[in-house]
C-alpha cells in the first residue's frame, strides 16, 4: 500500500498491476481516502471511516474514476467523516446519498467528456478507432477546462442545446471556438455510440473554418532563420533553448512534424543506414514511418548526440531529466521566437513543411507530388501503393532518400548563400517529365 499526495496526473496515468494496487491520499482533505487499482485496469475511489456506535473500522466505495474525480471523492470522503462527529453511523445513508451523488453526477455534461476522454486513450471513442496521442487528449482536456467546463461542466448533457454550444463559440477567437466546437461535437457522437443519447447538439453549431494556409518562406527568410538558430548569442538573447532550436533544424531538414522531432527517441535512430524509423504509436496517420536521413540532418543529429548527457533515451531530452523528451509546443516556442529575432512575419513552424515540400515540387527541383507525400508520412491516395505499405515499411524508400538529399542540399545552399548552379541539383528516379 503506497501513500502519496494524489494528482489529477498521477490519478490518471496510474497503471494496473499484476495484483490490486492501492494508493493512499496523503492530502489534508483526504480524509481517509484511497485509490485501488484492479488488474482489469478499473480505478475506484474508497475511503475507511469509523462507526460512532461501535468504533469499527469501516470502508466505503465511493464510486469510480473518472466517473468520480480526484476532487469530488475528496469532498465525498470528507463528508463521510465529518458525518461520525454527529453521532450517526453513515454506513447505509451513506451509501444512499452517495448513489444519488453519483447518479446527478452521471447525467452532467463533466462526466461525458471524463467517459469520452478515457476512451480516447484506448480507442473505444468510436468505431474502428484507435488510441488517440496523448497530446491531443491533453489539446482537448485544456479546451475543456479553459473553456466549457467553467460554463456547462454541471449541466446535464441531455440538457445542453445547440444556443449553449453556439454561446460559447460566438464569444471565444475563431481558433478556440473551433476547437470547443470540436470537441462537444466528437463527445455527443461517442454519447451515441454508446447508446447513451441520440443527438448531437453541436452538430448545426457554425464555427469559423480553417482556413488554408498557403505561406512558404523565401530564401532570405530561410537564411535569417538558420542564423538565429545557429547563434548563441542571438539564442540567449531571444531567450530560446539550444536543444529546441536544433529541433528547430531537423524539422526543416526533414520536414517532419513537431510532435515527431521533438519525441525522437534514440532506438529510433539507424544513423549506419541514414535511417529514422518513426513507430505507428508516434504517428499522426497511426502507421509506422521511415525517414531517409540526408548528410545534413545526419551531421546534425550527431553533433546533438555528442553533447547528450549520459543516460539519455531522446535526441532532444528535457531539462528536468534524460528520460524525458521536449513538449512539440517548447519546438513551437523556439521557431516564434527565432522568427521574431530573423524580423520574420506571418509564419508558423508548419510552414517550414510546406515550404520545403513546394520547393522539391517546383519546376526547378522537379520531385513528384507522390513522393513528397510519402516523405511527409501522408496517405498516398493509391490503394495499390497503400496495401503494400502495409507489408513493405521501405516502399518507395530510394524515392524518398532522393527528394530528402535534394532537400537537404537545396537548404544547405539557402542557408549558406550559396547562388544556384547546376551541380547543386540531385537526379532522383522517377520524377516528372
Amino acid at each position: 500500500m503506497a501513500r502519496q499526495i494524489l494528482t489529477d496526473e498521477i490519478v490518471r496515468n496510474s497503471k494496473p498491476g499484476s495484483g490490486r494496487i492501492e494508493i493512499v491520499d496523503a492530502h489534508r482533505n483526504a480524509c481517509g481516502l484511497a485509490l485501488r487499482i484492479a488488474p482489469s485496469g478499473t480505478k475506484s475511489w474508497t475511503c475507511r471511516f469509523e462507526s460512532p456506535e461501535t468504533g469499527e473500522r469501516r470502508r466505503a466505495t465511493l464510486g469510480t474514476y473518472p466517473a468520480l474525480s480526484l476532487a469530488d471523492a475528496r469532498e465525498a470522503s470528507r463528508k463521510l467523516q465529518n458525518a461520525k462527529f454527529e453521532g450517526i453511523d453513515q454506513t447505509e445513508e451513506t451509501r444512499r446519498k452517495l448513489e444519488s451523488v453519483r447518479k446527478e453526477r452521471a447525467e452532467t455534461l463533466t462526466h461525458l467528456i471524463d467517459l469520452y476522454l478515457a476512451a480516447c486513450e484506448r480507442g473505444r471513442h468510436r468505431k474502428g478507432g484507435r488510441p488517440k496521442r496523448e497530446s491531443v487528449i491533453q489539446q482537448d482536456r485544456y479546451y475543456w477546462q479553459k473553456h466549457i467546463q467553467p460554463v456547462l461542466g454541471g449541466k446535464a448533457f441531455r440538457q445542453v442545446d445547440r444556443a449553449d454550444i453556439e454561446a460559447i463559440v460566438d464569444r471565444s477567437p475563431p481558433s478556440t471556438g473551433r476547437r470547443v466546437r470540436a470537441l462537444l461535437h466528437a463527445a455527443y457522437e461517442f454519447a451515441d455510440f454508446r447508446d447513451l443519447f441520440d443527438k448531437n447538439p453541436a452538430r448545426k453549431v457554425q464555427a469559423t473554418p480553417w482556413g488554408s494556409r498557403d505561406r512558404v518562406m523565401t530564401d532570405d527568410e530561410l537564411k535569417a532563420l538558420w542564423q538565429v538558430l545557429t547563434n548563441p548569442e542571438e539564442l540567449e538573447q531571444g531567450k530560446i533553448g539550444a536543444t529546441a532550436a536544433k529541433a528547430v533544424q531537423l524539422c526543416a531538414l526533414t520536414l517532419q512534424r513537431r510532435a515527431e522531432v521533438a519525441g525522437l527517441a534514440l532506438s529510433e535512430l539507424d544513423i549506419a543506414a541514414r535511417l529514422w524509423s518513426i513507430p505507428a504509436a508516434r504517428m499522426k496517420s497511426g502507421r509506422p514511418h521511415v525517414v531517409p536521413l540526408s548528410q545534413p540532418a545526419i551531421d546534425l543529429i550527431e553533433a546533438i548526440r555528442n553533447t547528450l548527457p549520459k543516460g539519455a533515451t531522446h535526441l532532444f531530452p528535457a531539462s528536468r531529466g534524460t528520460a524525458a523528451h521536449i513538449q512539440p509546443a517548447t519546438v513551437t516556442g523556439a521557431f516564434i521566437g527565432a522568427a521574431k529575432r530573423a524580423g520574420i512575419h506571418g509564419t508558423t513552424l508548419h510552414d517550414l513543411r510546406r515550404t520545403g515540400s513546394t520547393r522539391l515540387t517546383g519546376e526547378r527541383l522537379n520531385v513528384r507530388r507522390f513522393d513528397v507525400s510519402l516523405v511527409l508520412g501522408h496517405s498516398d491516395g493509391d490503394g495499390g501503393a497503400r496495401v503494400t505499405a502495409t507489408y513493405d515499411r521501405n516502399a518507395y524508400l530510394p524515392q524518398r532518400r532522393a527528394a530528402l538529399d535534394i532537400w537537404g542540399a537545396e537548404l544547405t545552399r539557402i542557408v549558406e548563400g550559396r547562388p544556384i548552379e547546376a551541380g547543386n541539383v540531385l537526379p532522383i528516379t522517377g520524377r516528372r517529365a
